[in-house]
């Protein structure tokens, strides 16, 4: 009988580990496998990169934004998802679908326009403790003959508090509670119209007092104007491609 259980236990230790995937180490590749032996077509960023912790509601998140631009061609989005890097390589931390992309990247049906940008404002790392990591994010696609295409983007998490970094100050906008005024003047009879757009997301990188960089996302979809007519003209197809 006891031999019967120690056999057993070895079947289901076996079993119990045969579900995990190993890491194998490569010292002299950098990508993970399954990122390898395909072009690049694609630009990823990150902003802002590094990014710090705020504190919020008994989390520490590092806020920024992701950006992805076809660099040849207009795209299909396969899958895309981020890596997170240990001890022992990169690991697949999350992978998501063409559907998600659409969504998350405000893209329609998940096509990359050739050098349209899109954005995920809020591709945030959240944790219960304050430290530091790298992630790539990385986009897999596919033209119309089918050939698969990359990008990647790495990002920096710091172990620091926003206000504990002295050499550079992020401040985001609150989308919530901001809106960017917009005029437009016509070519032809001298006139003007204006109107408001709000804000997808927002940050700027502070230091000496100065805004040394920073990004804004408007909602394209949200541009007002007190005309309903000039309204569905201005969100239409025929101005924007929204």
């Amino acid at each position: 009988m006891k031999t019967n259980l120690n056999f057993f236990a070895i079947a289901i230790l076996f079993i119990f580990c045969a579900g995990f995937k190993t890491f194998q180490i490569e010292p002299n590749r950098l990508l993970p496998e399954k990122l390898r032996a395909i072009d690049y077509g694609i630009q990823g960023a990150h902003f802002p990169n590094p990014t710090y912790a705020s504190f919020e509601d008994g989390m520490y998140v590092w806020k920024h934004n992701t950006t992805v631009k076809s660099l040849i061609e207009d795209l299909t989005i396969v899958e895309y998802g981020s890596y997170v890097y240990t001890d022992k390589g990169w690991y697949l931390r999350v992978t998501y679908d063409n559907k998600m992309f659409a969504k998350t990247y405000n893209c329609k049906n998940g096509i990359l326009k050739k050098g349209k940008i899109y954005t995920d404002p809020s591709s945030w790392r959240r944790s219960d403790a304050l430290v530091s990591g790298d992630a790539m994010w990385f986009y897999v696609a596919k033209n119309k003959a089918g050939k698969l295409v990359k990008g990647t983007a790495l990002v920096e998490t710091e172990a620091k508090l926003v206000s504990e970094n002295q050499t550079a100050k992020i401040m985001l906008l609150d989308a919530k509670k901001s809106i960017v005024n917009w005029t437009g003047y016509g070519e032809i009879g001298g006139y003007s119209l204006t109107g408001t757009i709000n804000l997808k997301s927002g940050s700027f990188v502070i230091a000496d007092n100065k805004i040394k960089s920073g990004i804004i996302i408007i909602d394209v979809k949200s541009i007002d104007h007190k005309d309903n007519h000039l309204k569905e003209h201005l969100r239409g197809k025929d101005f924007f491609e929204v």
